[in-house]
C-alpha cells in the first residue's frame, strides 16, 4: 500500500471551536491549538470518515474546478502531513 492509499480518520477526542470562518482544534493531552482556515476545515470534516489523500484531493477538485488538480493534490499532501505530525489524525487499518 502506498502512502496515498493509506486511509486516515480524525481522532474523536480532538476538541473543536469555530470562530467566524475559522476552525480551531485542541489536542487534549497537550492543549495544543491548531488553526484551520475554511478549506482546511472542510478537509478536517472529510476525515470524520476514513479517507485517503487521493480521495480527499478528488473531492476538493470537484469543489474547486478552477484550481489545478496538481495544486490541490500538493495542498492535500501537506495538510495530511501536518495533521499526522500534530497527532490529530490516525491511520485506519486496511479494509477487508
Amino acid at each position: 500500500m502506498t502512502e496515498r492509499e493509506q486511509a486516515f480518520r480524525r481522532r474523536s477526542d480532538i476538541g473543536e471551536t469555530t470562530v467566524e470562518d475559522d476552525l480551531f482544534l485542541v489536542k487534549p493531552e497537550t492543549q495544543g491549538i491548531f488553526h484551520l482556515n475554511p478549506v482546511a476545515a472542510a478537509l478536517w470534516r472529510l476525515v470524520a470518515e476514513p479517507r485517503t489523500r487521493s480521495e480527499a484531493a478528488l473531492i476538493l477538485s470537484s469543489a474547486f474546478p478552477d484550481v489545478a488538480p496538481s495544486q490541490i493534490s500538493a495542498d492535500v499532501e501537506r495538510f495530511f502531513d501536518h495533521l499526522v505530525w500534530g497527532g490529530l489524525i490516525v491511520p485506519c487499518p486496511p479494509a477487508g
